[in-house]
């Protein structure tokens, strides 16, 4: 083809373009409403959920909300500088009620020895005061053989001599 053959055809299309170019800016124009209602659509929900977003952390006081933010870190390192403070004490009351523990075990000990040790004592005051009994009723007993025998004696003297020797 010739540059002259295609110049005519271009000629003869013209109109047609012209329709293809009018018909594709429609086309694109009716895309980009549509584009754009979609657009703002969008948009709106997006100002939506920012004005909520901003609701929720929006400062009712004149303060910036970093520096509020700030202030609570130091607030909270604080507390966490103090919670070492009581987890060292709390270490430290652990061990001292370990250490009471201990000699509270020992006293528990000596107690046990001490109870033993009456125990010990109340037997032998026990086995003492039987010994004593038995003794008393021995001694007993011969404080009455003996007055026996006075009396035996009194009477065999009263017998061969005449007369009372206790008077």
């Amino acid at each position: 083809m010739t540059l002259e053959a295609a110049a005519g055809l271009v000629q003869d299309n013209s109109s047609l373009l012209a329709a293809l170019g009018t018909v594709l800016g429609t086309a694109a124009m009716v895309a980009l409403a549509y584009a754009g209602r979609w657009l703002k659509q969008r948009l709106d929900e997006l100002a939506g959920q920012t004005r909520v977003v901003r609701d929720h952390v929006a400062n009712t006081h004149s303060t910036n909300l970093r520096d509020d933010l700030d202030g609570v870190g130091a607030k909270v390192d604080a507390v966490l500088a103090g919670l070492d403070t009581v987890q060292r004490d709390i270490a430290g009351l652990r061990s001292a009620d370990r250490q009471r523990g201990r000699e509270l075990e020992g006293v528990r000990e000596d107690i046990r020895r001490v109870q033993g040790t009456v125990e010990g004592a109340r037997q032998q005051a026990t086995a003492a005061s039987s010994r004593v009994r038995g003794l008393e009723d021995t001694l007993e007993q011969h404080l009455v053989e003996a007055r026996a025998r006075d009396e035996r004696i009194t009477e065999l003297t009263e017998r061969f001599t005449g007369h009372d020797p206790t008077t």
